[in-house]
């Protein structure tokens, strides 16, 4: 009989706003994540933490650094290459398009990562067992390198994420694939980088392309079947309708934001649990994410 395959599902943005922190709450409670990351810089965070501690669900609160969504943790005169003239972060391609022609400060870049993760840990009281960057800016910037450099000077080795998808699903599986291959390619050698570091990882990152699959009659088979390696990350974006998220995450009415809330419906049927299992996979429960890390 084959070994299960353990499957690690990670709800991305806890603290974005203050109903897609009540969404993933709630999928946590239909036993579909594993554990998720906060938004630190999120005028909301602070207040989701309150809510999180109240569900009992420990360290599976992991940490999301942020670089292209509101204000910097520091003073926007102190990190000016990471910020436009009102003070909040560059948007994502702006940041990307900075970073490319070298205009992105790497000290800027470590002293506001560096800031996030003692706030983090300011509020949280412990160092974070699971990070992700917010809209993969670790596989592509400076920003992976620093957060590698930033948890071995303080000897902790979180679950990172590895943005790596297989060819074989990104050309089988509908839905961004430019985008999905771009991410896939430039997250190889970071991934490559946090392996030789020992840090902990998946040895592949799925999740939800478009939201209109959904739901959709094989979806869930299609994005897992024939993966190979022991442990494989599901990259989550659960939440309830939430519009202060409007204008910030996404402009109005953008498709980003329906996304969140036929995920989290989808999360609580149980129709993911019962498929992935199906398919001999192991769904990590909270807690079990230390598991890896130990």
């Amino acid at each position: 009989m084959a070994l299960k395959k353990n499957l690690v599902v990670i709800a991305d943005d806890f603290g974005i706003g203050p109903k897609t922190s009540e969404g993933i709450l709630q999928a946590f409670r239909a036993g579909s994540i594993t554990a998720t990351v906060l938004i630190v810089t999120s005028p909301f965070a602070q207040e989701s933490i309150e809510c999180w501690r109240q569900e009992g669900l420990g360290e599976s609160l992991g940490w999301h650094p942020n670089l292209t969504l509101d204000s910097p943790v520091l003073p926007p005169g102190e990190v000016p290459s990471l910020v436009d003239e009102k003070g909040k972060f560059h948007s994502l391609g702006k940041f990307l398009w900075l970073s490319f022609t070298g205009k992105i400060r790497t000290d800027e870049v470590n002293r506001e990562l560096r800031a996030q993760l003692a706030r983090f840990k300011e509020w949280t009281g412990y160092y974070p067992v699971v990070v992700n960057s917010h809209q993969h800016i670790a596989a592509f910037s400076a920003a992976g390198k620093c957060l590698i450099e930033i948890f071995q000077e303080i000897n902790q080795r979180p679950f990172f994420r590895r943005v790596r998808e297989p060819w074989e699903t990104i050309l089988c599986s509908k839905g961004a694939r430019i985008k999905r291959a771009f991410l896939s390619w430039q997250g190889k050698k970071n991934a490559l980088l946090l392996k030789k570091n020992g840090f902990p990882g998946a040895d592949c990152l799925l999740g939800i392309c478009d939201y209109r699959q959904v739901g959709a009659r094989g979806f869930l088979e299609g994005r897992l079947n024939g993966i190979s390696g022991p442990l494989v990350e599901w990259m989550a974006h659960p939440g309830l309708p939430d519009c202060t998220l409007e204008g910030r995450d996404a402009p109005k009415g953008h498709s980003a934001l329906a996304m969140r809330y036929q995920e989290l419906r989808y999360f609580c049927t149980g129709e993911f649990q019962e498929t992935a299992e199906g398919l001999g996979f192991n769904l990590l429960k909270p807690g079990e994410i230390k598991k890896l890390v130990a």
